[in-house]
């Protein structure tokens, strides 16, 4: 198995990214490929990775759902009462990773998650 492990490979060559081909802004970049993998049908083409810091410093990652995206940021939801919201209180800079294999592609995201009003966040849940 190990072996198996440290030979693994897979050359990706489906194509490359220059900055010259790259959207100018990177909110269109990433509605550009995110549309894409809809189009594609890849299942769960809004899952990503989200990662956390907890009160100790570690950091932690889950699979979440994207929800909405538009120029002030993307959306995602979580329940107040979870380990994530309350590492959202400890410290609100996240990290988000998409992952697209089929496509050979991903787009990795720092920033900071800020709290949705509460009538958005029972409409969701509802």
């Amino acid at each position: 198995m190990q072996d198996e492990l440290k030979n693994s490979r897979i050359n990706y060559g489906k194509g490359i990214l220059l900055e010259s081909m790259a959207e100018r802004n990177p909110f269109d970049q990433f509605s550009q490929w995110i549309l894409e993998a809809q189009n594609q049908q890849i299942p769960d083409f809004n899952a990503f990775t989200l990662s956390t810091l907890n009160r100790d410093g570690y950091p932690q990652s889950r699979i979440l759902l994207l929800r909405v995206h538009d120029k002030s940021g993307l959306q995602f939801f979580t329940n107040y009462g979870s380990n994530k919201a309350h590492e959202l209180d400890f410290s609100e800079k996240v990290s988000m990773n998409f992952y697209w294999n089929t496509l050979e592609r991903q787009i990795r995201v720092l920033g900071i998650a800020r709290k949705t009003s509460e009538a958005e966040s029972d409409d969701y849940f509802n």
